[in-house]
């Protein structure tokens, strides 16, 4: 068996590491579906930037409060204040995930989540349920377009 020495196999190294698929850290997911689970993922880890991948730069966000918003960085920056208040100990599950496709690079992706808030003192969790819509565009990787957060009312 004859070695070939480093420096021979290194352009073909580079080569494959030029054009190796990336990771899928900090990217748009490659279907629509993912986006539901990514933003329940984002919302776990309590991390903006995460919400931030998943929103196209001009996206549009209603909160469940009404308050609209236009822009990643201002969807990022709100998101960012709810997760070091209110929101920094809360899980949320998705369930019912729905995409409807529109045409081939368009579709709305809908699911009911549920938000629970850990006890005080160890005490039975509190959970808000509600709906989030999207309306995602694929741009060599799907983002949010348009999202809406509906909060179901309790009596």
């Amino acid at each position: 068996m004859r070695l070939v020495p480093w420096f021979i196999k290194l352009p073909a190294l580079l080569l494959w590491f030029a054009c190796a698929p990336a990771s899928s850290a900090g990217e748009p997911p490659a279907d629509a579906r993912s986006l539901a689970t990514l933003f329940v993922d984002a919302w776990n880890s309590h991390d903006a930037a995460s919400f931030a991948v998943l929103m196209a730069d001009d996206a549009d966000w209603v909160t469940a409060s009404g308050l609209r918003l236009n822009g990643r960085e201002r969807i990022r920056a709100y998101l960012s204040e709810e997760h070091v208040t209110w929101a920094k100990r809360t899980r949320m599950q998705a369930s019912n995930i729905h995409v409807r496709p529109l045409n081939e690079n368009m579709a709305i992706v809908s699911f009911e989540w549920a938000i629970a808030t850990p006890g005080e003192g160890g005490g039975k969790p509190s959970v808000a349920r509600g709906n989030n819509l999207f309306v995602a565009i694929d741009k060599k990787g799907w983002v949010i377009i348009s999202g809406q957060v509906a909060r179901v009312r309790t009596q």
